[in-house]
């Protein structure tokens, strides 16, 4: 670890940590939180609390009897009723969003067949009006996922007419002029649901739904599809909200976001991202404390992130009123095995505050998932006789919605910064951090298209001004790297490219069901030494990859079909040797052959200074209060990040003074402890009362933990 002071404020990230034990007077500090207790900051979201519901149909490729029947758990369909036990759990986790029927398993969900009676459905006892009794139940908001892409010989028609009947069973009246309003009457809910929160498809940005055999979308096309249902869904009610999809993981705002936007964002409801923030790419053969070091430095990467995804938005649309769904995020994604661990649980408790910032426009946020299945945070099925384990990730949940406030307040927090390890492809993190920025004015890359050799199934390359044109005709897959423009740069510094780019003839991705197609983009590649480098190499990976210290996002979903002139957009931030770039035209994405002709002209850059992210600090921390009545106390959630050592901090009160003390610390004994059948508490909270306490006063905070911290205020 660093021994570098550092000042945070803010609602910081929480870390999991042992239990906090008072110190005596006098004692040696080496952390400090101070919080004025009379300065609110915002209301906490409850909807930040989200979940998602299981309810896959029967022919979805990983699903069985007991996600179609019993919702993963949550529903007993021998007594058609919501599990009790689910139930209390639920509430007591403050679950307060249920998304369903679930991620990717949406694209092949028809809602008419899980509606209607029982005896008609003995393969779907989990359907629709059960999963809203279970929403009833709970006490949880619906958020329903629709089926956009054709499969099975459904055509877009008919998915459009699905959604528009959906909103009719669920919120016309049944007066006999609402056919399917008198469907869910005779399901037994005569009184409209009234459903407000819809999402048009699921992760319709990421091309593995062309693998499973559905049809995907280009932006353009999918946000032509968005306008249609809206139009068509608040036809029949205009009191829905229908979100569009902008990202899996924390793609690069300027590519598929921005596309969509440009068509739709002048009457978009709201904003769909998923924001998967850990990538184990490099986590293999790593130990569980450098992994988690890594992991939990990512809170301040997801909130540039917004940052960058807001700018954008305002920049497009001209709006700063767009609310932002995270339907689906969790604790950790794509480890190699640290699932529901107590790792997991720092690592939610980590991120949790950047969800409950204001600037980030973040209306709720759905945890993948709920019960059971790979990630579910509570596990086990009572029809087995099984206990409900609750896992490290649940009890943070519950750690929030019993013991934290509903104003947020501002902490400032003096504590060590820690060093990453080497060797992960991370985003560089040291020192104070630098912001972002953009630099205005753009610039032509304004030297002249150079041609590589004729590569097999490529008719002809021509140069006409400043366009460059490619014919290509093959029967096969190819990877095709064209005419290249080098531009001299300077080592260090963030470049962001645009281009515009045609094609003509090429395959839409909407029309080549179970196929990846064709598309058009630019490259940006480091020339520094090496004129190779100006046309091989393999493709732009989605976002934030990191070769020998040179970033680069791209727009690599590209152009496709027969389009007019679309602009396309990079960024690319150089190395520390970096003094040359080739801007290279490409083709590629494609399994079936191609007649066509892709065009490329006008390329242009801006520069701007990298964020630099700072390093990050040993604790995090979020606070608030409940002021109300009788009711004066401030709570803290306090994450210790340092997975050796404990870390005593003092805390002080401006605006009040504390009268008394309590705290739940949750924590384990190793990273990789998880809770199970055999060891349902091996990862516990442990509650202390700390009995009075005056400002000035000490906790001592012991590593790999997360303590919830109540104070009385006088």
């Amino acid at each position: 670890m660093t021994i570098q002071r550092q000042w945070i404020f803010g609602a910081a990230v929480l870390w999991l940590a042992g239990g906090p034990t008072m110190i005596a007077a006098g004692a040696p500090a080496t952390a400090s939180i101070r919080v004025d207790v009379s300065q609110p900051a915002g209301k906490v979201n409850p909807w930040v609390f989200g979940n998602n519901t299981i309810g896959y149909q029967k022919g979805c490729p990983y699903a069985d009897e007991v996600y179609w029947n019993r919702g993963a758990g949550v529903w007993d369909p021998e007594q058609r009723r919501s599990v009790p036990e689910m139930v209390n759990l639920a509430k007591d986790g403050g679950f307060a969003v249920a998304r369903y029927p679930g991620g990717t398993a949406s694209a092949i969900h028809d809602w008419k067949k899980t509606i209607g009676p029982l005896k008609d459905r003995p393969e779907q006892q989990f359907g629709l009006p059960e999963y809203l009794r279970n929403c009833r139940d709970i006490g949880a908001e619906p958020v329903i996922t629709l089926a956009v892409y054709a499969w099975q010989g459904r055509n877009a028609a008919g998915q459009l007419q699905d959604a528009v009947d959906l909103v009719e069973y669920l919120n016309a009246p049944d007066d006999g002029k609402h056919p399917w309003a008198a469907r869910r009457a005779a399901d037994g809910h005569p009184e409209p649901w009234n459903v407000t929160w819809f999402e048009l498809g699921n992760e319709t940005d990421v091309k593995i739904n062309c693998n499973w055999g559905w049809i995907a979308f280009s932006p353009e096309s999918y946000a032509r599809a968005y306008l249609a249902y809206q139009k068509a869904m608040k036809a029949v009610d205009p009191a829905i909200k229908l979100g569009a999809h902008m990202e899996t993981g924390m793609s690069y705002p300027w590519a598929w976001p921005r596309r969509v936007l440009e068509i739709c964002g002048k009457t978009v409801d709201f904003l769909i991202c998923h924001t998967y923030f850990v990538n184990g790419g490099d986590f293999k053969g790593r130990s569980a404390a450098d992994t988690f070091r890594v992991a939990l430095a990512a809170p301040a990467q997801v909130q540039g992130h917004f940052d960058d995804f807001n700018d954008m938005v305002r920049v497009v649309t001209g709006r700063k009123d767009i609310p932002i769904a995270v339907t689906e995020y969790t604790s950790c994604i794509n480890l190699p095995e640290p699932l529901n661990t107590l790792g997991t649980g720092l690592n939610l408790a980590n991120i949790l505050p950047v969800f409950m910032q204001d600037k980030n426009n973040i209306v709720m946020a759905n945890y993948w998932q709920f019960a059971n299945e790979t990630f579910g945070m509570v596990r086990g099925y009572t029809h087995k006789g099984e206990k409900l384990i609750q896992t490290p990730d649940y009890l943070v949940m519950r750690l929030y919605h019993q013991h934290f406030g509903k104003e947020l307040l501002t902490p400032r927090v003096e504590c060590d910064t820690y060093a990453l390890p080497n060797g992960y492809a991370t985003i560089p993190m040291g020192g104070k951090g630098v912001d972002f920025r953009l630099f205005p004015g753009s610039t032509p890359v304004r030297s002249p298209w150079e041609l590589p050799p004729v590569q097999t199934g490529i008719e002809s390359q021509v140069i006409a001004g400043d366009v460059f044109t490619v014919t290509v005709n093959t029967p096969s897959a190819t990877e095709y790297s064209g005419a290249w423009k080098s531009l001299d740069v300077k080592p260090n510094t963030g470049y962001r490219f645009s281009g515009w780019v045609k094609t003509a003839n090429f395959h839409k991705v909407e029309e080549t069901q179970g196929q990846t197609v064709y598309s058009a983009f630019f490259e940006a590649r480091d020339a520094t030494g090496a004129a190779s480098a100006n046309v091989a190499g393999t493709t732009t990976p989605e976002f934030a990859a990191q070769t020998a210290g040179t970033a680069v996002v791209g727009d690599n979903h590209g152009l496709g079909g027969t389009e007019g002139w679309t602009k396309l957009m990079l960024d690319y931030v150089t190395g520390p040797a970096t003094t040359r770039l080739c801007l290279t035209a490409k083709i590629g994405g494609s399994r079936i052959p191609i007649h066509g002709q892709a065009f490329f002209k006008e390329l242009s850059y801006q520069t701007f200074i990298p964020r630099r992210f700072p390093a990050p600090p040993v604790l995090s921390v979020n606070a608030s209060r409940a002021f109300d009545g009788t009711t004066r106390k401030v709570y803290l959630m306090i994450v210790n990040r340092d997975m050796e050592a404990p870390v005593t901090t003092r805390i002080n009160l401006a605006g009040g003074q504390p009268a008394s003390a309590r705290t739940w610390e949750l924590n384990g004994p190793s990273l990789e402890a998880k809770n199970s059948q055999a060891n349902p508490n091996l990862v516990k909270v442990t509650e202390r009362d700390l009995g009075p306490v005056a400002n000035g006063f000490s906790l001592n905070l012991p590593p790999h933990s997360v303590t919830a911290l109540e104070v009385t205020v006088k």
